[in-house]
């Protein structure tokens, strides 16, 4: 299929100039006025509204810190640790509940759990999005120099999230009781043999060992071979095909496979259950824009992170379309430029009128047309797919133009953090450590630590997605409405 990693970038290169701001303006005017003025609560305007409890059964999520209920706790892989004294979740990026878990509340489901916790409820589905996810390589974060900021960076994490998320439905293949003999594969772009090549090649040998995910080619034979590092087993392997049985994988990439096969396989199964997923796919590269801002001497512009983000999120949700996704939804990226982590290292004369960082917020404005386009064109591509576009930086916005209607108090500096300077942030003092302190009022601020929202502001971008028009692209009401009718 067509190659959308060579999209070409139309982002600006950005230059930075890395000293501390004083307060600007801009800041001490949100304050005020939202001090001395009682504060109207926020409307929701819906154009009729809409029963998503009947529209969608499952959840699959993918993303970063800012969607992941605890996998990088579980894994070990996070160096904040919860602190009881201002944590008041088990999730230390959060004083609450995440955007996805106000997204299944309204769908009727339970927050689907983190994959990590081998004790959840899966039955609604499962969230793989693992917190320190980035888009950059070991060795392309070194030579950038650009630090980890708050937490523990994971290089490669999308392709943990997609491994992860094939071992999850080799489960649901094999829960269905429907089994297929042979070298079935699910295929995914590039030469159309009859194994299908590069992608979530679902192989298990005798003593059901899972092999981790291919890298860019590879093919699944019976004995379970992978390439590019992947792993091998022995014996027979299990997998699971969609209705066609042999053939290959050429243009869009369909789901194929060979070999013997019962009448029913578990793919088949499969197949049907994620019509009635909603696959969401969180902010992804928005920290690592956070890192490069609040970077001392980065050799790498925003325009190179762009490149790499996007090739990332191309990766990711392609595949996820190749595998079976029906309907997808892919949040931007908020306005990095309105972090404490950006704002406590720019220029103060680096400030629109609302006090966000100019340059950063039109590096991310840059990158989220980029995202659009992508999106457009893989629209054109699996046509019987419904691709959404959750215009976060829109609905972040919403509330920074207008802090009043949503009882904010403070819209930039962080609840949780090191007191004092502009914006309460040093990362060198993150939210848990001994040093810092968490505000009495929470859902008064937009951002919980720097980075990450509060409870309160995830539930207004949330509703906004939900039960408002005009930030998400088609409208997800009428997406949902469309599904229930058909």
């Amino acid at each position: 299929m067509t190659t959308f990693n060579r999209l070409s970038l139309q982002a600006a290169v950005l230059f930075l100039v890395i000293v501390h701001p004083v307060p600007s303006a801009a800041h001490n005017k949100t304050k005020n006025s939202t001090e001395s003025h009682p504060i109207p609560p926020p409307t929701v305007k819906t154009q009729g509204g809409c029963d998503y409890a009947k529209a969608f059964r499952m959840v699959f999520a993918f993303g970063d810190s800012d969607t992941d209920p605890g996998n990088a706790l579980l894994t070990g892989s996070l160096t904040i640790k919860i602190n009881p004294r201002v944590h008041k979740s088990e999730n230390p990026f959060s004083d609450g509940k995440l955007l996805i878990d106000y997204v299944c509340e309204t769908l009727g489901i339970p927050p689907v759990p983190a994959y990590q916790n081998s004790s959840a409820d899966f039955s609604h589905g499962a969230n793989f999005a693992l917190a320190g996810t980035s888009c950059l390589t070991n060795i392309q974060r070194m030579h950038s120099r650009i630090h980890a900021l708050l937490g523990k960076v994971i290089p490669g994490a999308i392709n943990l999230q997609l491994s992860w998320f094939k071992k999850y439905l080799q489960v649901m293949a094999a829960s269905s009781g429907n089994q297929a003999q042979g070298g079935g594969s699910l295929g995914g772009s590039g030469s159309g043999n009859a194994h299908g090549t590069m992608g979530l090649d679902v192989a298990d040998g005798d003593g059901g060992g899972i092999g981790e995910i291919s890298g860019n080619s590879g093919v699944a034979s019976s004995s379970g071979t992978w390439g590019n590092g992947g792993h091998r087993g022995s014996g027979s392997s299990s997998s699971f095909s969609s209705d066609s049985q042999s053939g290959g994988v050429s243009g869009g990439g369909s789901i194929s496979g060979s070999g013997s096969s019962t009448s029913r396989t578990g793919g088949s199964a499969v197949s049907k259950a994620l019509k009635d997923v909603l696959f969401w796919v969180g902010p992804i590269g928005g920290n690592d824009y956070a890192r490069l801002y609040s970077s001392e001497n980065p050799s790498v512009s925003s325009q190179w992170i762009s490149q790499q983000t996007i090739n990332q999120v191309t990766k990711l949700v392609t595949t996820l379309l190749e595998t079976g996704a029906k309907y997808i939804v892919v949040q931007g990226l908020p306005p990095v430029g309105c972090l404490p982590a950006t704002l406590s290292s720019t220029p103060s004369s680096d400030r629109d009128e609302h006090g966000c960082s100019t340059s950063a917020n039109a590096a991310v404005s840059s990158h989220n047309e980029e995202i659009q386009q992508f999106l457009a064109l893989l629209q054109k591509t699996f046509v019987d797919c419904t691709i959404v576009f959750a215009d976060f930086y829109k609905a972040y916005m919403t509330v920074i133009k207008s802090p009043e209607l949503y009882h904010i108090i403070d819209a930039f500096s962080t609840c949780c953090g090191l007191k004092g300077g502009a914006v309460n942030f040093n990362p060198e003092h993150p939210c848990g450590a001994a040093t810092t302190t968490a505000c009495q009022k929470a859902a008064g601020h937009v951002i919980w630590d720097g980075i990450h929202l509060t409870a309160q502001m995830n539930k207004y971008v949330a509703e906004m997605f939900l039960n408002q028009t005009g930030y998400t692209q088609p409208c997800l009401m009428d997406v949902a409405r469309k599904k229930l009718s058909s």
